[in-house]
């Protein structure tokens, strides 16, 4: 049994070395891990780029909490989300495409079927290396991004190197749908379609959901921040002193508001509920190829997108609409922060499990019609 995996296992990674994709995918990882970690620097002032003079900023100076910062969204949200998790996954959907077609078409099949092994384990074999064409993928620009910041900026981030098995755990998701596709149609192109399609409902679907978690998140934000101000400004009227009462009528005044906007607050959050729910349901059937990406930013300990750009603006406040006061602006700032964190928290057991039930049924399924298809 041994020597048959390693013989499949070769000879699927054999014909991905083959392809210019595979070559290409490693270009471009390389390429883009050096131009976003290797073409800026620190020092004691702030951030240098290139030739470029220093862009003076002390929230990300060298050896400050915010050049960690800096780096871990960095890679989190861009190098991750942008490259590894959609433009080289792309390219890996592309390039295995084919590996399972070829194998069934007329006349390679026959071959393998008369070789002493059972067709559930030949299929197998055949997945698992397409998965590592994903894995050396995934750890050639993982591995490669993580050294370079630990030898450039001395920042060992070791929750980076978490990106590599949650990545092909991404595709593990993904090739199943190929998977049975292959194992039907005997088809490359159905199975490049479907795939895509499926990733394509799969994102639809997770980003509706966020969207809807989002806005209810920072409608409970928001809630909690307008009771918690009136509790305080209630407290601050029944300690008042005689000095003070002059005080307590802008007090109540600023009450009346904050109760008019925790009731807007209130009736959002009790119409985007319903809609939230149904489509949290409806994310169950999916693989949460989003939730692999918060699980990830949340080992890198990489900051919220408001965190990342109050580092940029070196704390000051951002663009304050005309119309708004600096209490509500800020309100809505840090209910946009609370509900980015409260959108990290995956429950990760659900997640994982439920995407990979989904996974195995598909993957049960094609080996099943293999097993018993008469080629």
């Amino acid at each position: 049994m041994i020597m048959q995996l390693h013989a499949t296992l070769l000879d699927s990674l054999r014909l991905l070395r083959s392809r210019h994709l595979f070559r290409l995918t490693m270009v471009l990882s390389t390429i883009a891990a050096f131009a976003l970690f290797g073409t800026y620097s620190f020092n004691k002032n702030g951030i240098k780029f290139l030739f470029f003079d220093t862009w003076e900023n002390p929230l990300i100076a060298s050896n400050t909490p915010g050049m960690g910062a800096f780096i871990a969204y960095m890679f989190n949200d861009v190098f991750l989300k942008y490259w590894l998790s959609w433009g080289a996954m792309i390219l890996a959907v592309v390039s295995t495409a084919s590996i399972l077609p070829d194998f069934l078409s007329s006349g390679a099949i026959e071959l393998s079927l008369a070789r002493p092994i059972s067709r559930a384990r030949m299929l197998v074999y055949r997945i698992v290396g397409a998965v590592l064409f994903v894995l050396l993928q995934s750890i050639v620009g993982v591995t490669l991004a993580y050294v370079l910041i630990g030898m450039k900026f001395g920042a060992w981030i070791h929750g980076m190197l978490w990106a590599i098995p949650l990545l092909t755990l991404q595709f593990i998701y993904l090739f199943s749908f190929s998977t049975l596709l292959a194992v039907v149609t005997r088809s490359t192109l159905a199975c490049v379609i479907g795939t895509v399609l499926l990733w394509f409902l799969t994102f639809i679907i997770q980003f509706s959901a966020s969207q809807l978690n989002t806005l209810a998140a920072q409608q409970r934000s928001m809630n909690q921040q307008q009771s918690a101000r009136i509790e305080r400004l209630e407290r601050e009227i029944s300690e008042a002193t005689p000095e003070q009462q002059g005080r307590v009528a802008a007090k109540r005044a600023s009450i009346a508001s904050a109760q008019r906007r925790k009731d807007d607050s209130q009736r959002s959050l009790n119409k985007l509920l319903p809609y939230a729910k149904r489509l949290s349901a409806a994310e169950l059937v999916v693989p949460k190829t989003g939730d692999l990406r918060r699980i990830m930013a949340n080992q890198a300990k990489a900051p919220t997108g408001i965190e990342f750009f109050s580092l940029l603006s070196e704390g000051k406040p951002q663009f304050r609409p005309q119309e708004m006061s600096e209490e509500e602006w800020a309100d809505i700032q840090q209910a946009s922060d609370d509900a980015e964190r409260e959108l990290r928290n995956v429950n990760v057991p659900l997640s994982l499990g439920s995407s990979l039930a989904g996974t195995c049924l598909l993957y049960g399924v094609a080996i099943l019609i293999f097993a018993r298809r008469d080629f």
